[in-house]
């Protein structure tokens, strides 16, 4: 039964609705931008049929919106401005890096929705959220990839954003700045680079073993001395990541001296006092 219908723009073909078996058996219409657009789509996708309004949809229990590559917002004022009644459908974000309470307009007219997003570096696991209905198909959608629901709080979806943020851009100025202390040593080239790899591996590799027990050196042991020597060194050759440095330090002794179970480290050494 051809229940489903698909709202897309962009690289469809390479989005995790590609890798859906039952796709061929459950999509209808699918519409776009334009028909020619859908009739790739829907051609690339092995699925489907193309449409040339998105009103077509009217007719699908389910509608997956699927606009990876910078094209969901126009396609979501397409899919808004057409005549559809929403109340009982459901509407599934798709591989769009956006979520279910960035189309409230949806939910007003009386759409359950939710939205799906791979995890990157993990192939088979997903990550979840939105109304009841919503989930329900997204977890069908999973299992039909061969992978593995993660659900996320709606209201909490921005920490997974924030998340996303750390591990990405904020982590790479980290990188930037543990490769040039190697490099100001004389070492260049792909080498630096290594060892920089090679020291946050193996931080790394703590954290996940040992979890914030894993938190060691001179930070750690509050041994102001070492960590201001240091600083100095970094300052002189590089005043922008030596101004990092010393803000991460802080920031580090600050957020870990609110764990009861780091409190041998000496505090008063930072000048900083326990926390009522």
């Amino acid at each position: 039964m051809r229940n489903w219908g698909l709202a897309a723009a962009g690289s469809v073909s390479r989005s995790c609705l590609a890798r859906v078996s039952t796709l061929p058996r459950h999509l209808g219409p699918v519409a776009s931008t334009s028909y020619r657009l859908a009739a790739r789509i829907a051609n690339s996708l092995k699925a489907g049929f193309p449409s040339r309004e998105m009103s077509a949809l009217d007719d699908c229990a389910l509608i997956l919106l699927c606009a990876p590559g910078g094209t969901m917002r126009r396609v979501c004022g397409l899919l808004k401005d057409a005549t559809l009644q929403w109340k009982g459908k459901t509407l599934l974000l798709c591989d769009s890096g956006e979520y279910s309470c960035d189309v409230p307009e949806f939910h007003a007219r009386g759409a359950a929705v939710g939205s799906l997003n791979p995890v990157d570096g993990l192939a088979d696991r997903y990550v979840i959220e939105g109304d009841r209905e919503a989930l329900r198909h997204a977890k069908l959608l999973v299992r039909a990839m061969g992978g593995k629901p993660l659900e996320i709080a709606s209201d909490q979806i921005r920490m997974y954003d924030a998340a996303q943020t750390l591990a990405g851009s904020l982590f790479t100025p980290l990188i930037e700045t543990c490769v040039e202390c190697i490099r100001q040593t004389g070492v260049t080239g792909p080498a630096a680079a290594a060892i920089g790899e090679a020291l946050l591996q193996r931080s790394l590799r703590a954290f996940m073993y040992a979890g914030r027990k894993s938190w060691s050196g001179p930070v750690a042991r509050a041994e102001r001395a070492i960590v201001d020597r240091e600083c100095r060194a970094l300052t002189a050759a590089k005043p922008l990541m030596g101004q990092y440095f010393r803000n991460a330090a802080d920031f580090a002794f600050e957020l870990y001296q609110t764990f009861p179970e780091l409190t041998r480290y000496n505090r008063a050494r930072w000048g900083i006092r326990k926390r009522e």
